[in-house]
């Protein structure tokens, strides 16, 4: 288990919870950012991790890699999309399942 899935286990879990619409990391342009949109459309800020492991979790969710796990929780991302262009590296997480074990 890798700070990557911890952390995106953990705040995809809690954006649930809150009832949110996505999920967006950002990586470039600097400062890194984390945030989910709520059903208003709003964005609500999340506590971001260093750069590494933001930049880890785009590159295995752009290899293909759907499943993160923690010590509590799986996550399965089903939508994702990705964009990478000179000085700009976004995910947006669309869609999601946890599952408890």
């Amino acid at each position: 288990m890798t700070h990557a899935d911890m952390f995106l286990a953990m705040i995809l879990t809690n954006a649930r919870r809150a009832d949110a619409q996505a999920l967006i990391i950002a990586v470039e342009p600097a400062p890194c950012r984390v945030g989910m949109i709520a059903c208003d459309g709003e964005s609500k800020p999340f506590p971001t991790p260093p750069a590494e492991v933001l930049r880890d979790i785009i590159a295995r969710l752009e290899a293909g890699e759907r499943c993160f796990e923690a010590n509590v929780y799986k996550v399965e991302v089903q939508d994702v999309d990705i964009e990478r262009a000179p000085g700009r590296l976004h995910a947006r997480i669309n869609s999601w399942s946890i599952v408890t074990e």
